[in-house]
């Protein structure tokens, strides 16, 4: 479990970048288990979509997973042009 994972792997597994997309009304994999991610790597960003569901076909998620998308790139091209 993802969850085990970073609670064993310490710091060398928070150091990467990571925007975790979480729908409100997942009932599948519901919005506790994105919260207790985030408690145990807080370097995470956590972006939540109140209306969203679990499909990432769900016009809400998809918008917020493509700017998670675009920001990650964003972040990759400003550190390699030293910004």
């Amino acid at each position: 479990e993802l969850l085990d994972l970073v609670r064993a792997g310490g710091e060398s597994l928070r150091r990467i970048p990571c925007i975790a997309v979480q729908g409100g009304n997942d009932i599948i994999c519901p919005p506790s288990t994105a919260y207790e991610l985030h408690e145990a790597w807080p370097e995470m960003e956590l972006r939540v979509v109140p209306a969203g569901g679990h499909s990432h076909y769900d016009s809400g998620l998809m918008a917020e997973l493509l700017r998670a998308t675009d920001a990650i790139r964003d972040r990759r091209h400003s550190e390699r042009a030293g910004g």
